[in-house]
């Protein structure tokens, strides 16, 4: 009788370069997830305050028109004789 054995396999050995290579890997992959991730949430943080700075800087001009038009001369004279305001040359607050 025969008796036939199988090959014995040799386990070979795990290359530790090899699986410190692929830590390595993983672990970049998963730190360029989370640099992209803040990377798009800035980007877009960015652009809501875009947007908020062009409507702030609008209601400014809108401010300054409005203030412009409320202090110009015409504007100045109605107001002093509608109120009854007088025009004083030399105020005495003003001497020492």
């Amino acid at each position: 009788m025969t008796i036939i054995h199988l090959k014995k396999i040799k386990r070979s050995k795990t290359n530790p370069v090899l699986v410190i290579g692929l830590i390595f890997i993983i672990a970049l992959t998963g730190l360029n997830a989370v640099v992209y991730t803040k990377t798009v949430a800035v980007t877009h943080d960015v652009q809501t305050e875009q947007k908020t700075y062009d409507a702030a800087r609008a209601e400014n001009a809108t401010l300054k028109n409005s203030w412009y038009e409320a202090v110009n001369g015409a504007n100045i004279e109605r107001l002093v004789k509608e109120y009854g305001f007088i025009k004083i040359t030399s105020p005495r607050y003003l001497q020492s």
